[in-house]
């Protein structure tokens, strides 16, 4: 019943740089301010295997700090963006992070050697998938009406070495109707692909090519790409 549980709930203030490690550090850096926050711990009476799990619920409405981030993931400090994240870490299995905020949300299972490896589950900026992740590996899934190029090579492009978040990436679904790059209009890209090993395949359909596509990376001869389109527009 409730009472194998011990709760905890706190409120407090937090400021950006004070912010825990387990944030990357390509998206601490582009934290400031401080904000109000709510946190629930549900601590089981014992540690053993058959104990319940031990739950963790963080919430904010992230004003007062601002994110310096592409569209539509940034804020300024006087903007409200709601922010979830629940923590589930059951005595005899991965811990599974869920993270809403605004158009952005994850269900991630946790593993490895060190317990900060994805073994499982997706990143979703834009609708998230309908079903929970039933495959090994991370998902990475983009449906927008627009988006930068410019912006998120900047963000992308960080240093982040010790992250190993995105090191078992296997699937990509992405979806931008407007595609830019410094201004300039490339048109709409929907893109499939999925990861075995070293090599990426997939299909690619924009305004300036459509086909498929083979990715080979870190192989002794280096990484090579091969394309089979169907059709090639050359921009002007």
């Amino acid at each position: 019943g409730d009472g194998e549980d011990i709760r905890v709930n706190l409120t407090g203030r937090a400021e950006a740089a004070r912010l825990p490690t387990m944030l990357s550090s390509r998206l601490r850096q582009r934290l400031q301010g401080s904000f109000d926050y709510r946190l629930d711990l549900t601590i089981p009476k014992t540690i053993d295997n058959d104990s319940r799990p031990f739950r963790a619920s963080f919430s904010s409405e992230l004003d007062g700090l601002a994110w310096d981030l592409p569209a539509p993931l940034g804020k300024l400090p006087a903007e409200k963006r709601s922010f979830r994240a629940n923590l589930i870490a059951p005595p005899n299995g991965n811990p599974r992070l869920r993270i809403a905020y605004g158009e952005l949300s994850t269900d991630l299972e946790f593993g490895g050697s060190d317990g900060k490896t994805v073994t499982s589950g997706y990143i979703a900026l834009g609708p998230a998938p309908a079903a929970p992740p039933d495959q090994a590996g991370l998902r990475l899934i983009v449906a927008q009406p627009s988006a930068d190029l410019a912006n998120w090579q900047a963000l992308l492009a960080t240093d982040d070495s010790n992250d190993r978040r995105m090191v078992n990436l296997r699937r990509i679904a992405l979806n931008v109707n407007r595609l830019t790059w410094r201004k300039r209009s490339l048109g709409r890209i929907a893109l499939r692909a999925t990861r075995v090993d070293h090599t990426w395949e997939g299909q690619v359909d924009t305004a300036y090519a459509v086909g498929t596509f083979r990715y080979d990376i870190g192989s002794k001869a280096g990484s090579s790409l091969k394309l089979d389109l169907d059709g090639l527009t050359i921009p002007k």
